[in-house]
């Protein structure tokens, strides 16, 4: 009898593991510009909030 063993993987299961990798990294791409974008407005709000209080004078002094 004539048993052929199968090695290797077949050009659908490469080809499907490659669309399940660029499927995954897009949406990992997408969290981290939100987060990136969500860091820089509160930085801007932050760094507005700074300026504001510098601008005031302070009652305090003389």
């Amino acid at each position: 009898m004539n048993i052929r063993i199968k090695h290797g993987f077949t050009l659908i299961e490469i080809l499907l593991v490659v669309g399940i990798m660029t499927v995954l990294s897009a949406a990992g791409y997408l969290v981290a510009e939100k987060a990136s974008q969500a860091s820089a407005e509160a930085k801007v709000a932050g760094d507005m909030a700074m300026l504001n209080r510098a601008g005031r004078p302070n009652s305090s002094l003389p």
